[in-house]
């Protein structure tokens, strides 16, 4: 007999990586007849990770009132925040979880984790360490980010699974065209996310005389948009800001782009699912080594450069005039690589977890 599963986390909208991953799995659980129930957790956009406000702490008093179907679940999913009070928000869901001896599946998406418990003290420490150590069993994005959950669960207990691209993302053939500098970044909208760093980067080469075409599409936090929107436009005409992109839109302009441009140093940041999109289409990718990024891409299939630097990210543009063979390589790479990023693939192994012993 299939398990009831109850998913506690983010959902869209915002659309990022965990309330996307959330509404896939709650997808593919209902394609394969499970029965599923939520309760979104998610909050606006903005980059203050782990801040208080009422409207937060509203917005979850009222998520609280959904605490009854935590009694009808066989399995509880979570996928909390990484802050104090981004776990401390599913405690109650956790501590009614734990007293009815509910199974607790914890799931990080990130690399902040960690640093949260280690610079944490006193009641905060023993509180994180207490509602985490409830679970069952926990999941990573990959195997570099156990670190996430090791002061927590035993190492039996911590299953790595790899993120996906979207299943219409994968198309049988794609065509990329490479006739010119083609420059692509999807994602928030946000200083950590490195959207400053790319826009310096691209002032530079406009400054150089290279020929470009740069489409940037996301979210934007409000407390940095009219920044974005006065870089955007001292750029000119060889760069478009297309808003939020879903479906189509969102292939086509995955498919329109050679070069995505992912510049991240988010503290939050596990393993980006715009980073698979981006392979899944054919796109070399410029990015950095940070968090679990090295564990799904290489020298390969990317051009890696350091954080806060528009100057080499700026550098590696400009190959494409002279090495262009070389970001057609890693595009080609790329469309082979991503075909075992699916989402059959990651709720197969999220269901791995749940079933196992």
């Amino acid at each position: 007999m299939k398990k009831s599963i109850l998913i506690i986390g983010p959902f869209p909208d915002p659309l990022h990586g965990c309330s996307l991953a959330n509404e896939v799995l709650k997808r593919g659980l209902l394609k394969r007849e499970y029965a599923v129930e939520i309760i979104d957790m998610a909050t606006s956009l903005s980059e203050d990770i782990g801040s208080f406000s009422f409207k937060k702490a509203a917005y979850a008093l009222k998520n609280y009132l959904s605490i009854y179907k935590v009694f009808r679940a066989d399995i509880i999913y979570l996928t909390p925040g990484q802050s104090f009070l981004g776990i401390v928000k599913y405690s109650l869901f956790i501590l009614a979880a734990r007293m009815l001896g509910k199974e607790i599946v914890f799931h990080v998406h990130g690399n902040y984790l960690w640093q949260e418990y280690e610079k944490s003290n006193g009641i905060k420490k023993k509180l994180i360490k207490f509602l985490i150590g409830s679970s069952s069993k926990g999941i990573v994005l990959s195997p570099s980010l156990e670190k996430n959950l090791s002061p927590f669960l035993p190492r039996s207990k911590i299953f790595s699974v790899f993120n996906f691209a979207e299943n219409y993302l994968h198309a049988p053939s794609i065509t990329k065209k490479f006739d010119r500098l083609r420059v692509v970044y999807l994602s928030n909208l946000m200083t950590e996310k490195g959207i400053f760093d790319l826009l310096e980067a691209l002032r530079l080469l406009k400054s150089k005389g290279v020929y470009f075409e740069a489409k940037l599409a996301g979210g934007i936090d409000p407390n940095i948009a009219d920044r974005v929107f006065e870089n955007i436009q001292e750029l000119g005409c060889n760069v478009r800001y297309l808003g939020l992109v879903k479906g189509i839109e969102k292939k086509e302009l995955l498919t329109w782009g050679n070069v995505f441009v992912f510049p991240t140093y988010y503290r939050s940041e596990g393993q980006p699912i715009a980073l698979l999109e981006a392979m899944t289409t054919g796109n070399s990718i410029i990015t950095t080594k940070h968090a679990g990024i090295p564990d799904i891409l290489c020298d390969q299939n990317a051009f890696f450069v350091d954080i806060k630097s528009p100057e080499q990210i700026n550098e590696t543009l400009q190959k494409f005039e002279h090495n262009r063979k070389e970001f057609i390589l890693k595009s080609d790479f790329n469309l082979h690589e991503a075909a075992k990023y699916t989402e059959d693939h990651y709720v197969y192994s999220i269901l791995e977890v749940v079933n196992a012993k």
